[in-house]
């Protein structure tokens, strides 16, 4: 095992490092050292999952193992599940307070997330054990450059290179944590220096090579992360996915095609790039001279968009792993986005999200690249709910819950936020948080509070400094604004898993807690526990027997039973007493429809509808509502609320073309323009039905005298390939809308092209005369 420990520094044959490990284990499967020696040799060679399995190994010999509970979390990190990670390290260190590495992993997430102050608390406790310790200094020193100190930063690091003339790994760290920030040139700056200091760690070049991919000086990028795999002695092993991903979507881009407008550079794979240039540059700079003159800013370009048909190279390109979330990517001057055709038909709205990621670009342009993810994020959920109504996240059901849970992150962590598993809730709750910051004190506080993010102030500075708030206030503040928005919902909130806790502990010192017990008996039904919510409602109704939230719960659970008659009783017990609830209502409309009663089933429905109006969760009251009035006859009354339904549903293709129909039939060109522009926004792609949607778009908007619009509709259908009966047609019209613009040649052009498809075709010749008249 000594040994194969000597693997950094001697190179050392992977199979044959292996089969020492194997045989020290084979003779003494008790002896745990040898399992984290063969997972962390997993590691080196980039084998993550294979270093997962011996570290668990460890783990079933002995669960607080303190190497194994670490070496996971550095697994978990490599697949950047960081709040996992920390988790991880915080059991080890119960196991093992001492063991550095884990308060200094733990520390550098905290750096990430923008919390200087217990990073240092926890480098403390490193340094007061052991004073000497290269790692916890270096980090000591990261912390003192991102607070502004920077000469106590050049004193940490000029102490530590006269100790060693080859420590460049603080200087690694300081540029992984500015890369975090979206700091990219001070994080390049900061890598070429560890480069120099260790020309050899090729971990120092992987992250120099990542930021300036992040930059767009991608023939530099590329040199670097070449420069990287050729020092890394496990590289011809397997080499690291991150990097080979961002070497492989380097070749890639060199395919794509490249056109400019006035503030934009635009890359798009070829195969694409006839359509969606076209949307994508019209769009961009739409949306750039709304933010312009929203933020009163004008950032720095070019600004490179980059457009990838496939998700996985996206991915790529943006983090070097496949597998992320996101739809869109920001870097301050670069641009990443998933094409419409990189997720499945209605997945997404491309225009939302190039708009999202442009606000990026002056939020954190105009903060100098110190604005904080939260805030930077929830300026560009906001950016969207502002430019269009449609495009809203609509997650106040979440937010209802968290309210009612007490679980409203604190701004001062927000941060965290978005590194979990609730990282789309995040997103919803930082646009809330700036809708609130417009509403209560107006939008010129959110650009002074970006510039004076821009002097390297942290956020209880930036709070204090603007709007005169700490951060306790602020978050009380927040929380009364976000109940007065959703706190009338009548609904049950969903209780979480920290509310069981803590009602089960109020039980424990009071059987008699009437709150306790009711809370608990709708969790467990919550859960599909109908034993132990059956068991703590009996319990309740023995305190309050007439309490309408267990009259409803009763309802409840008779309707889950099948009891239609029993939940019907309960639920018009519980209308009786004043209090209301949309399942409730949804579900005794469920049950007169059953039985015929439609009109008092409508009725039921509306006044769902009206107890929580954006749900348009399964079995909501809006398509309800469209279904009974069409049955009824009451055509525009079901056409009224299928609109007030796409609102809401900001991807749903089939209910906007079944309202193109109905536009269409009544000869309302202007309303069956918007929702096929809505339709483009969300897929301008594919085949039949992408040809047949731009074809109708671009003739209501002859008819309504758009001519630039039409022809751009035109030349999409063109260029995606339309049938070829239907071709000439299609160019005879694109060359009527030609000629109206003044472009005689152009209109000339599509009329030959019309002719040499359809010689006999009387519009062509038509359009051919006119245009050469003098």
């Amino acid at each position: 095992v000594r040994l194969a420990g000597l693997r950094p520094d001697v190179e050392m044959d992977f199979q044959v490092t292996q089969r020492l490990l194997g045989a020290v284990i084979e003779k003494h499967p008790g002896y745990l050292p040898a399992y984290i020696a063969r997972a962390e040799l997993f590691l080196d060679v980039y084998e993550d999952q294979y270093a997962k399995k011996w570290f668990l190994r460890a783990l079933r010999r002995n669960p607080r193992y303190p190497p194994a509970l670490y070496g996971l979390a550095r697994q978990l990190a490599f697949r950047f599940r960081n709040p996992e990670a920390v988790k991880r390290c915080r059991e080890a260190l119960l196991a093992n307070p001492n063991l550095f590495p884990a308060k200094e992993f733990i520390a550098r997430v905290r750096m990430g997330d923008g919390e200087y102050a217990e990073a240092r608390k926890l480098l403390r406790s490193v340094l007061s054990v052991n004073p000497r310790r290269k790692e916890a200094r270096g980090l000591r020193a990261v912390i003192d450059y991102l607070e502004g100190n920077r000469k106590g930063f050049e004193k940490g690091m000029a102490e530590l290179l006269r100790e060693d003339a080859r420590f460049g790994r603080p200087y690694r760290e300081l540029a992984a944590v500015l890369e975090e920030h979206r700091r990219f040139l001070e994080a390049t700056r900061w890598a070429r220096r560890a480069c120099e200091v260790d020309p050899a760690d090729f971990r120092n070049h992987e992250v120099l090579g990542r930021n300036l991919l992040h930059l767009a000086r991608e023939a530099e990028a590329r040199e670097a992360l070449e420069r990287s795999r050729d020092l890394d002695p496990f590289a011809h092993y397997l080499g690291n996915p991150l990097r080979e991903n961002m070497i492989e979507v380097l070749s890639h881009l060199e395919d794509f095609v490249e056109s400019r407008t006035e503030h934009f550079i635009l890359k798009i794979e070829a195969r694409e790039n006839a359509v969606l240039s076209r949307y994508y540059g019209r769009f961009l700079e739409h949306s750039y001279s709304v933010l312009t003159k929203e933020y009163g800013f004008e950032p720095e370009g070019p600004i490179l968009t980059e457009v990838f048909h496939r998700h996985e190279d996206f991915a790529a390109r943006t983090i070097g792993l496949p597998g992320i979330g996101a739809l869109g990517a920001c870097f301050g001057k670069v641009i990443t986005l998933d094409s419409p055709s990189a997720r499945p038909p209605g997945a997404f709205c491309w225009a939302s999200t190039a708009h999202h990621e442009l606000t990026h670009v002056m939020s954190l342009q105009l903060s100098k690249y110190r604005v904080p993810r939260w805030f930077t994020e929830g300026l560009s959920v906001f950016a969207e709910r502002e430019f269009a109504d449609w495009w809203g996240r609509d997650m106040d059901r979440r937010l209802f819950d968290a309210l009612r849970n007490g679980e409203i992150p604190p701004v001062s962590t927000f941060n965290r936020e978005f590194r979990g598993r609730d990282v789309v809730f995040a997103y919803y709750l930082a646009g809330r948080m700036c809708e609130f910051l417009r509403d209560e004190f107006g939008f010129p506080k959110i650009l002074d509070m970006l510039r004076a993010y821009a002097k390297n102030r942290r956020t209880p500075e930036v709070l204090k400094e603007v709007l005169g708030l700490d951060p306790a206030e602020y978050d009380r503040r927040f929380a009364a604004w976000a109940e007065k928005r959703v706190g009338g919902l009548r609904i049950v909130p969903r209780w979480s898993e920290r509310t069981v806790k803590r009602m089960r502990a109020r039980l424990g010192k009071n059987p008699k807690d009437l709150e306790a017990r009711v809370t608990l008996a709708w969790a467990w039904y919550q859960r599909g526990d109908l034993v132990d919510a059956r068991a703590d409602l009996g319990r309740a109704l023995r305190l309050a027997p007439e309490d309408p939230r267990l009259t409803l719960l009763r309802g409840e659970l008779a309707h889950r039973d099948g009891r239609e008659d029993r939940a019907e009783a309960w639920y018009r017990r519980f209308f009786e007493t004043g209090s209301d609830d949309m399942f409730a209502r949804l579900h005794l409309a469920s049950i007169l429809e059953k039985r015929g009663e439609y009109e008092e089933a409508l009725a039921q429905y509306e006044a769902a509808r009206a107890c929580f109006p954006e749900y348009i969760g399964p079995g909501n009251a809006w398509l309800h509502l469209v279904r009974l009035r069409r049955g009824a006859g009451d055509l525009e009354g079901a056409m009224r609320d299928l609109e007030g339904f796409v609102r809401l549903a900001n991807t749903d293709l089939p209910h906007r073309m079944e309202l193109a129909a109905y536009y269409e039939s009544r000869g309302d060109w202007k309303s069956l323009a918007g929702i096929l522009t809505q339709v483009v926004e969300i897929q301008p792609l594919g085949r039949k039905e992408a040809l047949a949607v731009h074809v109708r778009l671009a003739r209501a908007l002859r008819r309504l005298a758009e001519a630039e619009r039409a022809a751009l509709e035109y030349e999409v259908a063109l260029a995606l390939g339309i049938p070829g009966d239907e071709e000439p047609g299609v160019r005879v019209e694109l060359g009527e809308v030609y000629y109206l613009l003044g472009r005689r040649e152009d209109a000339r052009r599509e009329a030959r092209a019309a002719l040499e498809r359809d010689p006999e075709l009387e519009s062509a010749r038509a359009l051919l005369r006119k245009v050469e008249q003098p």
